[in-house]
């Protein structure tokens, strides 16, 4: 978001930043009431036709909803380029084909082979030009090269009001196209790390490792997670304590592939970036979002949360996503007491 700078004397800035600061609420890290907080495809990433089992992650104050009954669908309108969120405006709009139910299964869109007028998802969100419409382009890639097809998760909302809506972006795998053919093929055929080190390989989902906290300097402890809804030892906390928090991930987690440059019209590996989203329903949170740049090897990300002055138990979730769009998150729990 772009800011418009403004020349002022000391003194007259320091008087409009106490008149006119602007209240921004809450930040996105506390859970006040029900959201979803992430959409999940299993498999991250699917060629065309093939089925992807969908999941989300839906919470409230007293914590992650169990067998959330959601509405799904599959959206294939394409975001105009006079857009610019993650997914076209339509796809808020379109009806659901699915549900309730907390899971769903569906085929990423494929192009019927009987029917010429039927596009398939790297068509409508890839690198392939629609065959039927000579004025579409194709689309263009992220820094991960890759290309996505939405899938909604709609949940009515208990408090009333509009529905809950979440995403999943499902990445495509889509062969390489606009290349030479030999990196095409290169890129295209099955990774064999001893034959063919630039083979892709379609991403997979990271997964959690630990969450440990510490206070006052003592060594760090395992916060358990909370498993299918049973409940796990919580640690207790002294109201407005400073907790030191790390979350990390397998090793194999963290996934290298190729990524096709247009400028050298070559190949080059690229690892994943890594990004944990915090959440919790009291306290305060340091980071919203923290995390590992693709040229860091770390395998951890850290926070600081201090506990809130009123005891109580305060539910923590972690929502770890690679920068190919695979997701995974889990649910902790804080005792608040005097």
């Amino acid at each position: 978001m772009s800011r418009t700078a403004v020349l002022v004397t000391a003194a007259a800035l320091a008087l409009s930043s106490a008149a006119c600061e602007p209240d921004l609420g809450a930040p996105i890290s506390v859970i006040g009431g029900p959201r979803i907080l992430a959409v999940r495809g299993n498999p991250p990433e699917a060629k065309e036709g093939a089925q992807v089992t969908y999941d989300l992650l839906a919470v409230d104050v007293d914590g992650t909803v169990p067998m959330p009954s959601a509405s799904w669908a599959v959206c294939t309108a394409p975001r105009p380029p006079s857009e610019n969120s993650a997914v076209a405006t339509a796809c808020f709009d379109i009806a659901d084909t699915a549900g309730p139910a907390p899971t769903f299964q569906a085929p990423v869109t494929a192009a019927d082979p009987d029917d010429p007028t039927t596009t398939g998802a790297c068509s409508i969100f890839g690198p392939l030009r629609p065959p039927l419409d000579p004025n579409a382009r194709p689309r263009d890639p992220d820094i991960t090269g890759g290309f996505y097809e939405p899938v909604r998760a709609t949940l009515p909302n208990p408090n009333g009001g509009a529905a809950l809506l979440g995403f999943d972006l499902e990445r495509i795998q889509c062969r390489l196209a606009n290349a030479p053919s030999d990196v095409a093929n290169e890129f295209n055929n099955p990774y064999e790390p001893a034959m063919n080190p630039n083979g892709y390989t379609p991403n997979g989902n990271p997964s959690l490792a630990q969450l440990t906290w510490a206070t006052g300097g003592a060594a760090p402890a395992v916060l358990p997670p909370i498993v299918a809804g049973m409940p796990a030892p919580a640690p207790g906390i002294a109201p407005g304590q400073h907790v030191s928090l790390e979350a990390s991930w397998s090793a194999d987690s963290v996934e290298t592939f190729p990524v096709y440059s247009i400028q050298t019209a070559s190949l080059s590996p690229q690892r994943e970036a890594m990004r944990v989203s915090w959440f919790a329903t009291a306290g305060e949170l340091m980071h919203d979002v923290s995390g590992r740049a693709a040229d860091d090897p770390g395998l951890t990300a850290d926070n600081d949360w201090v506990a809130p002055a009123t005891p109580g138990p305060v539910h923590l979730w972690l929502v770890l996503r690679d920068s190919r769009g695979g997701v995974d998150f889990s649910e902790y729990e804080l005792d608040v007491s005097d």
